[in-house]
């Protein structure tokens, strides 16, 4: 049997909760807070007290939240060969800084027997060669300007943490086999070389999916055909 755990968007935060940390602090946002981790005088430090390091920010909080759901427990209580990680857009790259996270910080969980990823962010902020890249899409690109990921980084990041951002940048020996899904017409396709090159600097496994002409995260357009067509590779892919 294959269990899969679905990454979208930041994790179970949300976009909404990103605003909320970074607006003075608000007591909406507290509570929340103090739900997941307790008592702390911010995200930063009860991250801190969760992972260690000077790890701090909202990327930390998110991480440490997704260590804390069923996320680890499919990895602790089933054969971890037989776990998917399923991720689209950031959700992708939660999926990975997620294995990431548990390498770095040498936790006794296995990792999931596979990756499959629609339209990850893969280093944030992006290489100069990947930004001359991204400009080349800039106008097809409808969703995400080029200008997005630096703007993004200090927002997610703080402390000792950034490494998350980028899993190009990492050393992915003994990672599982990665699906990975572009769209011709998404900046983000300006990840792929360097991925690529990561993938077989480590040997680690890569299968990838170009949709010719396609945006980003366009199999979540459910009305197209492309969609749909799409949608039947991602099940095949976490088989």
């Amino acid at each position: 049997m294959i269990f899969t755990a679905i990454f979208e968007k930041f994790g179970v935060l949300g976009y909404e909760h990103i605003r909320e940390y970074h607006n003075e602090r608000s007591a909406t946002y507290q509570a929340r807070e103090r739900l997941v981790y307790g008592p702390g005088k911010d995200a930063g430090e009860s991250a801190q007290r969760k992972c260690g390091g000077s790890m701090g920010g909202f990327y930390a909080l998110l991480i440490v939240n997704l260590m804390n759901q069923e996320n680890i427990g499919l990895l602790k209580n089933y054969d971890a060969k037989n776990v998917r990680f399923f991720g689209t857009s950031s959700g992708g790259g939660q999926a990975l800084s997620l294995c990431m996270y548990i390498r770095h910080e040498n936790l006794p969980v296995s990792l999931p027997g596979k990756l499959v990823l629609q339209s990850p962010g893969l280093q944030v902020p992006p290489s100069e060669s990947q930004k001359t890249e991204m400009e080349k899409r800039k106008k097809a690109d409808v969703m995400i300007p080029p200008g997005f990921f630096d703007n993004i980084a200090p927002v997610l990041v703080t402390g000792d943490e950034a490494y998350l951002l980028s899993p190009i940048l990492f050393d992915l020996t003994g990672f599982p086999p990665m699906d990975i899904f572009y769209g011709t017409e998404e900046v983000m396709i300006a990840y792929l070389p360097d991925m690529q090159a990561a993938c077989k600097k480590y040997g680690v496994q890569l299968n990838t999916h170009i949709g010719k002409g396609m945006m980003h995260c366009w199999g979540a357009v459910e009305f197209v055909p492309e969609a749909k067509a799409v949608r039947q590779e991602y099940f095949k892919a976490l088989k």
